[in-house]
């Protein structure tokens, strides 16, 4: 990710601060709310300096929280038939962390972004039934 010192710091900082606040948080809605940040910062810092690798970033973690979201709000409601718990929310802030860590380091993060579009694949009927039939690893 080619981006400017400033905004990198910026970025990379407020990363790290959502990833702390949604292993911190144990309501699975707070949680969620915590994460949908990780798009809000790439989308101001991505209207002031673009780059390729955070517009990608931003349809990734803007699609997996709408998994996420959705999954969790239908968990809440009642709905249990896929199961989404505080250790998926947890994983997804490890993710978080190591997106930070890479764009600190100057590395690229498809891979990173492949893992929380993995994990959030797991909150819908089809990637749970992926996971469930052993055809998908986490």
């Amino acid at each position: 990710m080619k981006l400017e010192k400033h905004f990198k710091e910026i970025l990379v900082k407020e990363l790290h601060d959502v990833a702390k606040k949604i292993k911190k948080e144990t309501d699975l809605r707070r949680k969620v709310y915590f994460y949908s940040a990780v798009r809000g910062i790439a989308e101001r810092i991505m209207r002031l300096h673009f780059d390729s690798e955070l517009l990608l970033t931003t349809i990734v973690v803007g699609a997996s929280y709408n998994h996420v979201s959705e999954r969790v709000n239908m968990f809440v409601a009642g709905d249990r038939i896929i199961p989404v718990s505080p250790e998926t929310l947890n994983k997804l802030a490890d993710y978080i962390d190591e997106l930070a860590d890479n764009i600190e380091k100057g590395k690229v993060t498809y891979k990173t972004l492949e893992k929380i579009a993995t994990l959030s694949y797991t909150t819908t009927g089809p990637g749970y039934y992926t996971l469930e039939t052993g055809k998908m690893k986490i």
